[in-house]
């Protein structure tokens, strides 16, 4: 009678046992899949940040050089402007000048 137990109870430890083991292999499986695709997902993540920052550090070298361009005929025709401004007012302080000069002479 206990030797039924006994061996009854030594089966079911085995059947546990396995059951244990069945469940940490299972367990570990899905922990090393999850860990591949989470790797692959990070590195897809890490490749398109990648691409995105090249193609924006391109799109800031093109801008600055644009601007370089700019800042260089900006400021070429802010001169000319500023000379043509400058010549006008002195041709206009000239016409006063000698206005003022035409009128004292008159009185």
């Amino acid at each position: 009678e206990n030797s039924g137990t006994i061996s009854a109870l030594d089966a079911k430890i085995a059947r546990l046992r396995r059951d244990i083991k069945r469940v940490g292999d299972e367990s570990q499986r899905v922990y090393t899949e999850n860990m591949k695709k989470w790797k692959a997902e990070e590195d897809a993540r890490n490749t398109q940040f990648d691409e995105e920052m090249a193609k924006k550090k391109e799109t800031l070298t093109k801008l600055q050089a644009e601007f370089e361009d700019k800042s260089d005929t900006n400021f070429t025709n802010e001169r000319k402007e500023h000379n043509r401004k400058y010549k006008r007012e002195a041709a206009l302080e000239d016409l006063i000048q000698k206005y003022d000069s035409e009128i004292y002479e008159l009185h």
